[in-house]
């Protein structure tokens, strides 16, 4: 059960940032001091990152589809290159290459499922003569324990160096020093709290804070899902590839 904590990390939250501030938030939250220690210390907070890494992973996956949480993320494609490793996306909603020696040179590349490249360009892709590249699509199905969904092959293969920008959602990466930080803990540090909070009542049998938390996160998620219509109500609206 929770053991009554003190107030100090009411106080230093507000001056804490990334991962340390939500071990401070959570204890807070939680007044359960096995989770961490007053120094936030990475040594001592196990428990706290444990919850607060669940925490992230369900935000991921409940909030995939969410554009405004998208990133842009540049990427160097060298000359003759038709293939890069674009780490753990979940949506991939727009894909840009340019030219780095030219201002203005962007040019949306069109997205294609990989069975219509190998239509387009019936043999090895690294021999297509080399040009603006025109097509991407991933190199392999979409299986997550499969490495291909983290590959997109593009097609002609550079015939410069270009740069490669992909908007999409990502998977966050897992924080485990005090200084790491995400989406959540940069946007939303409150939400991630309340989440790792939600599954820290449940494991410990905290029955009623469970519901209180899980209530207050359904609202944040709502509110999300809101903001989202509304931007897309305004015309901002993005292709998204899955």
């Amino acid at each position: 059960m929770a053991q009554t904590g003190s107030s100090t990390g009411a106080r230093a939250s507000a001056n804490l940032i990334g991962l340390k501030r939500a071990r401070s938030l959570l204890r807070q939250a939680t007044s359960d001091l096995s989770l961490t220690n007053e120094e936030f210390s990475d040594a001592n907070s196990v428990l706290a990152d444990y919850y607060i890494n669940k925490a992230q992973e369900y935000l991921d996956a409940e909030l995939k589809d969410i554009r405004l949480l998208a990133r842009r993320i540049d990427y160097a494609l060298a000359v003759g290159v038709s293939e890069i490793y674009i780490g753990d996306q979940q949506t991939v909603y727009d894909v840009h290459v340019r030219n780095p020696e030219i201002i203005g040179s962007e040019t949306e590349v069109v997205p294609a499922i990989l069975e219509a490249l190998r239509a387009t360009y019936p043999g090895p892709f690294d021999e297509v003569d080399a040009g603006l590249p025109l097509w991407w699509g991933f190199t392999g199905d979409r299986n997550p324990e499969d490495l291909a969904q983290k590959q997109i092959a593009f097609l002609p293969p550079a015939d410069i160096a270009y740069t490669v920008s992909i908007f999409a959602a990502f998977s966050s990466a897992e924080l485990v020093v005090a200084s790491d930080t995400s989406i959540w803990t940069e946007k939303y540090p409150n939400l991630l709290v309340g989440a790792a909070k939600m599954f820290w009542a449940d494991e410990v049998g905290e029955e009623k804070m469970y519901q209180r938390s899980s209530r207050a996160v359904d609202r944040w998620l709502d509110r999300i899902q809101s903001d989202q219509s509304d931007s897309d109500s305004t015309g901002q609206l993005w292709r998204k590839q899955e």
